[in-house]
């Protein structure tokens, strides 16, 4: 959120708003984006993990539903086979019958509409808002809704965590930071430190094909995984005596 709140201003971006109903969609958006969140995770801890995520995958079938209905978005046949296909396939793997059936399945389809309703309102708040702003309110406003939930079970994080945890998402990290270093460069001395930020630009600005900055990134962004893991795990071990292999 800071780091948000600085990119934010060193863009010459307001907090505030000129219409007052967007802040309206900003909290309706909020709100909804944490109900969704909430269910997901509890979902996560009673039933399969791979049952929950494949129904997760009916979101953007939701989202597709609700545009037609909501938004008035152009239909076609395909569009309907597609919609009857995928919903199908959930059916499969919920069973829906009355032996078997398992009702928790319903809250998973809830939070994927959930998701589904955020993204209309995304779309929306598009027309008129700019994505920095969308994307400030949105941690704002989910964090206060997800604090309380949070602090119930909240364990101060250790050193080799936190070290963990910055190694994970390092290149996000690098990526707000050169937004950051290039607003505050360019604002007291007029020269730029990257051809263009967030820095994954510079790179294509200096010749790099799109596909090869990606495939790039992505490398990098699982070796810090692999690695935040690794640390995770040889403090996970240190503590129960797990032996390394």
């Amino acid at each position: 959120l800071a780091v948000l709140a600085v990119v934010m201003a060193g863009l010459g971006l307001s907090l505030t708003f000129d219409d007052f109903r967007r802040l309206r969609d900003h909290l309706t958006r909020g709100a909804v984006g944490s109900v969704g969140m909430i269910t997901w995770t509890y979902c996560l801890t009673i039933m399969p993990t791979n049952t929950a995520t494949a129904l997760s995958f009916t979101a953007p079938l939701f989202a597709t539903l609700f545009a037609v209905a909501f938004l008035k978005e152009k239909t076609s046949r395909s569009l309907w086979v597609a919609l009857f296909i995928g919903f199908m396939g959930s059916m499969v793997i919920i069973h829906p019958n009355p032996q078997d059936f398992d009702w928790n399945s319903l809250l998973v389809m809830f939070a994927t509409s959930a998701w589904a309703i955020v993204g209309l309102l995304v779309k929306s708040l598009t027309r008129t808002e700019p994505p920095l702003r969308i994307v400030f309110y949105m941690n704002l406003i989910m964090f206060f809704i997800a604090l309380p939930f949070g602090l119930q079970h909240w364990q101060m994080p250790s050193h080799s965590a936190w070290i963990g945890l910055v190694i994970i998402g390092a290149l996000f990290v690098l990526e707000a930071a050169s937004v950051v270093i290039q607003v505050a460069s360019f604002k007291s001395t007029g020269k730029r430190v990257f051809r263009m930020a967030p820095f994954h630009h510079h790179f294509e600005n200096g010749g790099w094909a799109e596909q090869t900055v990606v495939i790039r990134f992505w490398l990098i962004a699982a070796m810090s995984v692999a690695t935040g893991l690794a640390l995770f795990y040889g403090e996970w071990s240190t503590k129960v005596g797990v032996t390394m292999p």
